[in-house]
């Protein structure tokens, strides 16, 4: 009786919100996010490496893992850095896996050279590792450089779940220790912005006016349609603006009950410069940068107030820029301002390994742990035809039905937001199948919707 009255229930839910909540399609861009640590990890676990049974034996092997569980986006360019330190380069294989993906980061490169810093493995790095320079006799020189595998075959799966790095340590006599981990990806996100600027700031004369004052303050709001939790760190800002004396503003950010100051009459009498946009985002160094004097570098930056205290809230809504003046004398513009925060693009496909063969049903790239709905339609279009319930053509009357019956219609999500069905037995050949995928989270409703997916069984 539970399982009916909660079906029931999530049912009506579904419903009362198709006609309202289908997600805009928004643009992509990109955003930083940080990682958990490892600090002091010896290099092999045990002895000096090279101990009989290779990358067999765990005598060999320095495994790290971590797990992100606040971030929940869509990769789509991976960095990742090692802080570490060992006598011999040439002895380490690096590896680096997640949701069933691995990607060699090092393959036994650089001989006898020493590991001494942070290295950060980027696929846009200018050079690879297996040609990292020596400044310092005997020693790679910290930097960026581009793996062995590119980092490109995480693009498109979520941040969410367990990371592992895994050193194998190929031979005897050398040791090292891993000091620390970390990775900054750009992700997939929500993308808004207010262009086709410039906006004088102050609105008029050079400011010094109270704060609220139409002639020093004014607001910029953009609008997210899509509902969705914004996870740790997975919200950042761009401004593209100049304006002499930065110390004379105060910039903030708010939404819903909540609001932060990006600067708060921060940066002396440094000024903004339009020679690029200044990005911010908790995983990067505090703004403002030092010296604060002549012209404060284009770069990305933390804000002054965390951005933490959007975690979790719903993205859907107003979210608003205001700009203060507080002193005379000064002014700029204001050229373009966005907003961008991590959304996964949930997807439903389908797979057929062979005709006539086993049908899998797949989930990919949702909000890790939700709760999935799965609606079908097979065969011919049913008496509403224009696709009422997120694109897909089916009857109120079928949409009860499929959810009540339970696996593989509804379910949850694993750790890395995926989940499989498969059909197995025979599969007849030449059969129509139009799906959509929805998730639900509580009193939130849907947050998160699939494009309507088609297949043909052969």
């Amino acid at each position: 009786m539970k399982s009916t009255i909660l079906r029931t229930s999530c049912i009506a839910l579904v419903l009362a919100l198709t006609a309202s909540m289908v997600p805009a399609q928004l643009t992509a861009a990109g955003i930083g996010f940080g990682s958990g640590f490892a600090v002091g990890v010896p290099i092999p676990s045990a002895g000096t490496g090279g101990a009989t049974g290779g990358n067999t034996n765990p005598d060999n092997l320095t495994v790290v893992t971590y797990t992100m569980t606040n971030d929940n986006l869509v990769i789509a360019d991976l960095d990742f850095s090692l802080d570490v330190t060992h006598s011999y380069c040439g002895d380490l294989i690096i590896t680096l896996s997640h949701c069933g993906v691995t990607v060699t980061l090092a393959n036994g490169d650089n001989s006898s050279n020493n590991l001494g810093g942070l290295y950060t493995f980027d696929d846009e790095a200018a050079g690879p590792f297996a040609g990292a320079p020596t400044t310092t006799p005997g020693t790679l020189d910290p930097g960026r450089y581009t793996p062995t595998m590119p980092l490109s075959a995480f693009d498109g799966l979520s941040s969410s779940g367990v990371w592992t790095l895994t050193i194998y340590d190929q031979f005897g006599g050398d040791t090292g220790t891993l000091n620390g981990v970390g990775d900054r990806s750009f992700i997939a996100t929500t993308k808004v912005s207010d262009l086709g600027l410039p906006l004088p700031v102050p609105p008029t004369g050079t400011g010094g006016g109270a704060f609220g004052d139409p002639s020093n303050t004014f607001s910029r709001t953009l609008f997210i349609p899509n509902h969705g939790r914004i996870g740790n760190r997975g919200l950042g800002v761009r401004l593209r603006m100049d304006h002499t004396f930065c110390g004379d503003l105060r910039i903030q950010l708010s939404h819903g009950s909540v609001s932060r100051y990006i600067t708060n009459f921060a940066g002396g009498s440094a000024n903004l410069v339009n020679t690029d946009s200044y990005h911010f985002n908790d995983s990067w160094a505090p703004w403002p940068p030092a010296p604060v004097a002549g012209e404060l570098p284009t770069n990305v930056y933390a804000p002054q107030e965390s951005f933490a205290a959007f975690n979790n809230m719903d993205m859907f809504g107003a979210w608003t820029l205001t700009i203060y003046d507080a002193a005379g004398a000064d002014s700029g513009n204001l050229h373009e301002f966005e907003l961008q925060i991590g959304a996964n693009t949930y997807q439903m496909g389908y797979g057929q390994p062979f005709s006539t063969g086993p049908l899998s049903i797949n989930n990919l790239d949702g909000i890790p742990n939700s709760f999935y709905f799965n609606a079908f339609r097979v065969f011919a279009p049913s008496s509403t035809p224009n696709g009422w319930f997120y694109g897909l053509d089916v009857t109120l009357s079928e949409i009860v039905n499929q959810f009540n019956q339970g696996y593989p219609y509804i379910g949850n999500l694993d750790n890395c937001g995926d989940a499989f069905f498969t059909q197995g037995g025979f599969v007849p050949p030449g059969i129509p199948i139009n799906s959509v995928g929805v998730l639900l989270a509580g009193s939130a409703g849907v947050i998160q919707s699939s494009a309507p997916a088609s297949y043909v069984t052969f």
